[in-house]
């Protein structure tokens, strides 16, 4: 999906990263009943989660193109029931699952812009979450020639660094997040991040400890290789 200048999303994820079994409950609550998120209440108690949370399920549903809503209806798609279907991957433990998610999100223009920004626009090898604020904030500012409040940008910035890249130590995102297996970003702390030259081929980075400032290492060599896969997909898809 190519970027539309008058359409973009930011921060309507509620700030939770997409976790393993959110997807799957979606599916399965859809099926029963369409209209589900509807009743935000009922659904509460049936998922046993916060509203908050809810919204952020139904919203990574919508994103992913596993089910789309229409006046409070939801559906579970084609894509949806081959993915996560009673005769799909429901428990997400294929990797290549979790690969098509994870395009599916990033290519995404139009519900999440700030994670398509930076997939497809970010180049920064190292960065720090702050770097990545800023730039995303210029990116908002020249190209799509609006005006987003930085809170919103932070949220989304925030959400993607704890989806791809959780903190040990943190709550237990780093144990829940389901694109942390994608390995696009390494956090490593210090002033200096390099590479070592025996694990330059898994894009693994070391650190020093010369301070505790928090770095993100995009994973390059995984990086660049699913770029290519993800635009030889996109390429098919375009053409069907």
């Amino acid at each position: 999906m190519k970027l539309n200048t008058n359409k973009a999303a930011f921060g309507q994820h509620e700030t939770f990263p997409m976790r393993y079994g959110w997807m799957t409950k979606g599916v399965e609550a859809l099926t029963k009943s369409p209209d589900f998120f509807a009743k935000p209440e009922e659904a509460m108690i049936e998922l046993g989660i916060g509203s908050n949370m809810v919204r952020a399920l139904q919203y990574w549903l919508r994103v992913t193109g596993i089910a789309r809503f229409d006046q409070g209806e939801g559906i579970v798609t084609p894509l949806g029931e081959a993915l996560i279907g009673d005769k799909g991957d429901q428990y997400l433990e294929d990797e290549a699952t979790l690969w098509i998610i994870h395009w599916l999100i990033a290519s995404n223009a139009e519900l999440a812009t700030g994670f398509f920004w930076f997939f497809n626009h970010y180049a920064i090898p190292r960065f720090q979450d702050k770097d990545a604020l800023q730039a995303l904030s210029e990116f908002v500012a020249s190209e799509l020639k609006t005006n987003r409040s930085l809170s919103t940008l932070k949220s989304d910035i925030s959400t993607l660094l704890r989806m791809y890249a959780p903190v040990t130590g943190k709550a237990d995102e780093h144990l829940d997040s389901t694109n942390v297996a994608v390995s696009f970003v390494v956090v490593v702390r210090g002033g200096s991040v390099f590479i070592r030259a025996g694990l330059a081929d898994t894009g693994l980075a070391q650190a020093d400890n010369r301070d505790s400032k928090q770095w993100y290492v995009i994973n390059t060599p995984t990086f660049w290789r699913r770029l290519v896969a993800s635009r030889l997909l996109e390429q098919t898809h375009d053409q069907d």
